[in-house]
């Protein structure tokens, strides 16, 4: 807010915490319950989750557009899509890895190997002086 100048616009994107991550894979629910939770790693004071909106409106924002949104991901190479697939790998079973491996590699080769990762979005404007 300090350095935006009045009548300025300010928009932020934020992971988040607080929704279910999506992966294109035909999974059990035992495995849909491990793999859908996001990897929680954010500072103590950090942002991400639903808590954007009211900071936005606390620190002063006025006509605020507020949305949750979904980013696809269809690169397994990238570093995004690495992190949240290293996390996922560290939760299963040497069983469910085995249906994980299996149901991606069909996905991919089918071309619909992608996932969705949430995000909080807000954007706001620094009200003009009084």
């Amino acid at each position: 807010m300090r350095v935006v100048r009045p009548g300025g616009r300010v928009g932020l994107v934020v992971r988040a915490l607080d929704m279910r991550q999506w992966w294109n894979l035909a999974l059990t629910e035992t495995i849909l319950r491990k793999v859908e939770a996001p990897p929680h790693s954010v500072a103590q004071s950090g942002v991400a989750d639903r808590s954007l909106y009211r900071r936005m409106r606390e620190t002063g924002f006025v006509d605020l557009v507020c949305f949750p949104s979904m980013v696809t991901l269809d690169r397994p190479g990238g570093p995004i899509w690495r992190n949240r697939e290293d996390h996922v790998l560290s939760l299963l079973s040497p069983d469910e890895l085995a249906v994980w491996h299996a149901e991606r590699a069909r996905a991919e080769a089918e071309g619909l190997l992608f996932m969705a990762h949430p995000l909080h979005c807000a954007v706001g404007t620094k009200p003009l002086p009084a």
